[in-house]
């Protein structure tokens, strides 16, 4: 039987921990559940998807396309599967803390060409899932380079029938250069 304190999920193992840091797995926890244990809870992301964004090297304005739709393979656990946008960690290498919208899709739609406006289709609007604004308020300038996290988002998600895929396009909301790879984006997932 679990602990009276919360159990808690392991993010790095992915297993259910007891507070006395017994680890068991999900079919004891419903038993717990089942049992009456309603201290069974789950917290933190059980797993990371991470992109280096395909940006171009010439300034951007305010509302052009920072980086057009990528592909974060195999994010759902099953094709049309579903999970909770948990976190989302931007590492700005270029040092450049620039504001920018992160669009989640659930297939390889284009929302446009890198550094102009967007365009993305009104046929194609009910692919973006998520979107998820990152201020320039948000980053911690370690000297050289700078990291933004939006946490707690809890954004429930669904993949496309066919597909376990999740896809992210940015949108710049500041005037910034950036190198070629000089964005990479973690997202940290509660999967089903």
């Amino acid at each position: 039987m679990a602990s009276p304190q919360r159990d808690q999920m392991s993010p790095a193992a992915g297993k259910l921990r007891r507070a006395d840091d017994t680890v068991f797995d999900a079919t004891e926890a419903l038993a717990d559940i089942i049992a009456g244990d309603s201290q069974v809870v789950a917290t933190g992301p059980d797993d990371t998807a991470e992109v280096i964004l395909s940006l171009d090297t010439s300034a951007y304005a305010a509302g052009d396309v920072l980086a057009d739709t990528q592909v974060m393979t195999a994010a759902f656990r099953a094709n049309g599967g579903t999970m909770i946008l948990h976190n989302v960690q931007v590492f700005d290498l270029d040092d450049q803390a620039g504001a920018l919208t992160l669009v989640f899709l659930r297939s390889n739609t284009s929302i446009g060409t890198e550094n102009g406006a967007p365009s993305i289709a009104d046929g194609d609007a009910d692919e973006v899932i998520a979107t998820v604004e990152v201020s320039s308020s948000a980053y911690v300038d370690f000297v050289n380079w700078q990291i933004a996290e939006v946490a707690n988002i809890g954004k429930l998600i669904k993949a496309a029938s066919d597909a376990d895929d999740l896809y992210i396009a940015a949108l710049s909301n500041d005037t910034k250069t950036y190198t070629a790879a000089g964005i990479v984006v973690r997202v940290g997932l509660l999967r089903n």
